[in-house]
């Protein structure tokens, strides 16, 4: 009997966070033969009070993301960015069901609960209620945690992040800093952590940690057998 491919959702709170966190990995899984599909949450137009015209630009350089990386299909939410602590957590939850009932991955991948970023807290402890396992009867069988250098690098104490899974990214770091490159917007320059080179440095340092050039780290929140 032939096997189902593997089918990934990444969920992210901000358009750039997927390639930060994943864009090796979801690389590395298309090869492989995965379908993946990417959630990005919240927009900056209303909230941060951006130009249509560089809102615009924006949606556009996440969608030229999402075509170099090779998504199936990007969802986007329009929720408020920096502002997500202002929706009811149900609202996000019933959105996020909706997309999982629609692909039924068999992994997901969303941003670590002790996260300091509020929305990316939110969205983590959203996606962990909207990925139980009676949803889809069950078709999820591991959840993940992801990192964003300059974000979930500032927890401290017991809430700092502990990665236990490494991904190897040797063959994609390349394509992922190009692709990292498309987000004009939200790239910063060198020494801060979202800078080209800040992303090849820490990758290089999660490759460290697993005897590789170049890694992806995460950390296990659920796994079925």
């Amino acid at each position: 009997m032939k096997q189902e491919k593997n089918k990934v959702l990444v969920i992210a709170s901000h358009p750039d966070d997927e390639v930060l966190g994943t864009g090796g990995s979801i690389l590395k899984m298309i090869d492989e033969g995965a379908e993946v599909y990417v959630c990005i949450a919240t927009e900056a137009v209303k909230s941060l009070n951006f130009s249509e015209e560089e809102g615009k630009k924006r949606r556009k350089e996440a969608v030229d993301a999402s075509n170099a990386l090779g998504i199936n299909k990007t969802f986007f939410l329009n929720m408020p960015s920096v502002h997500l602590d202002t929706l009811p957590i149900f609202e996000i939850i019933n959105k996020l069901k909706e997309i999982i009932n629609e692909i039924k991955p068999s992994i997901v991948f969303t941003h670590y609960d002790n996260d300091p970023n509020q929305d990316h807290q939110i969205i983590s402890k959203a996606t962990i209620v909207a990925a139980n396992p009676q949803i889809c009867n069950g078709c999820i069988k591991e959840v993940y945690f992801y990192e964003i250098p300059s974000s979930t690098t500032n927890a401290l104490g017991d809430s700092f992040f502990k990665p236990n899974v490494f991904l190897n990214i040797d063959d994609y770091i390349e394509k992922k800093l190009k692709i990292l490159g498309i987000y004009k917007s939200e790239v910063k320059k060198y020494p801060h952590p979202r800078s080209i080179e800040g992303a090849e440095i820490y990758a290089k340092f999660r490759g460290l940690m697993c005897n590789k050039k170049f890694a992806e780290a995460f950390m296990i929140y659920r796994m079925t057998k």
